[in-house]
């Protein structure tokens, strides 16, 4: 019988625990006990995914616990109680939308949130302050935002200055603190906004749940916990394409046996005349994989290395990979015939990727 990826994948040896393993086995653990309907694996994939993308959109139906699960997240994280730390806006004017005087109020909307980010933005910036993380949080956004703020600023992260914000402009360009998060929730499905701009520097994260989660309150936190186990996730975080491949040879040895699924997919999508940067989507995901991995070389989704692997690599290839290519997935049965051959049972999420949206057209 034919020998699976994962069967042929060499016996690692690691470490355990390791600081970063307890601080994302506690966070499942406040956040699960919390009673937020969420799998464990969706709540590393949303770590792993900050830890290599500075930019998060948390997709899914309205009421289902988006916002209070990030709202929870965050204030793991952020140990110490410091409201100034994490900051949390409506993103979107939804309130002024019966007005007559809608523009005026909208600008004025967009002016109080661009303070507040600015107020971030210096705090995070201070000497003293770079080992701290730092959370924005613009909910219940539409595609206005999407496009206008989130694939704006990370076109800005790409040239690696930041020169403006929606509503407000910087007389001088600077760099992006790399200890701030900018978090979005929006409310929707389907998402249907992926363009060149975005993807690089944002994840857009995919929320199944279905349950009304609307008056849930943010969990306690428990005692006990070292507040400097939070510091791991900064020190932690790996954002460069070459330290990202030195991790993953460091783990695996042989990156090609590691990558093999991740390079295959992308062969078969331009084979069918996808058009997309195989070199940039192949780095965003090996910053991916490599963030899956604690700095003693635990897996964060699952102590098997072998399973780890392939958990990461199923997040990577619906997160990044797949929607690069879904204007034209979309048009071709064969396409999605042999994507959905490659993908098999090994990668469940990226298959769903495809039939929940093909199932929304």
């Amino acid at each position: 019988m034919k020998a699976t990826f994962v069967e042929t994948l060499p016996l690692i040896k690691i470490s355990s625990p390791d600081r970063e393993k307890l601080l994302t086995d506690r966070l499942v653990q406040e956040i699960v006990s919390a009673g937020i309907p969420i799998k464990p694996t969706t709540i590393v994939n949303f770590y792993v995914s900050l830890k290599s993308k500075p930019l998060a959109i948390l997709v899914g139906p309205q009421n289902s616990g988006k916002v209070n699960f990030i709202k929870a997240f965050s204030r793991f994280l952020i140990r110490d109680n410091n409201l100034l730390r994490y900051q949390f806006m409506i993103g979107h004017p939804w309130w002024a939308n019966q007005s007559s005087n809608i523009t005026s109020l909208g600008h004025l909307h967009a002016q109080f949130n661009a303070e507040k980010l600015w107020q971030l933005f210096e705090d995070a910036w201070k000497q003293e302050n770079e080992k701290n993380l730092y959370i924005a949080g613009l909910c219940k956004i539409s595609p206005a935002e999407v496009v206008g703020f989130f694939s704006e600023l990370s076109r800005q992260l790409q040239r690696g200055r930041i020169i403006d914000l929606p509503e407000t402009y910087a007389l001088v360009p600077f760099f992006y603190p790399h200890n701030l998060l900018m978090l979005g929730s929006m409310d929707t499905t389907v998402f249907d906004w992926y363009d060149d701009g975005l993807l690089p520097q944002t994840s857009i994260i995919h929320w199944h749940s279905s349950s009304d989660f609307s008056a849930f309150q943010s969990p306690s936190l428990q005692d006990g916990m070292d507040p400097l186990l939070s510091n791991e996730f900064l020190h932690s975080r790996i954002q460069n394409e070459g330290e990202a491949h030195l991790k993953i040879q460091q783990i695996f040895g042989d990156q090609s046996l590691a990558l093999k699924p991740l390079l295959e997919i992308e062969s078969i999508l331009v084979k069918h005349g996808v058009e997309f940067s195989t070199r940039q989507v192949t780095s965003e995901a090996v910053i991916y994989l490599s963030n899956a991995w604690s700095n003693l070389n635990n897996g964060l989704f699952h102590p098997s290395m072998s399973r780890n692997l392939l958990i990461a690599l199923d997040f990577a290839i619906s997160q990044i990979v797949l929607p690069r290519a879904w204007d034209l997935i979309k048009q071709s049965s064969k396409l999605v015939s042999l994507l959905k051959a490659f993908l098999g049972n090994q990668f469940p999420r990226s298959t769903t990727f495809i039939n929940h949206r093909l199932q929304a057209i």
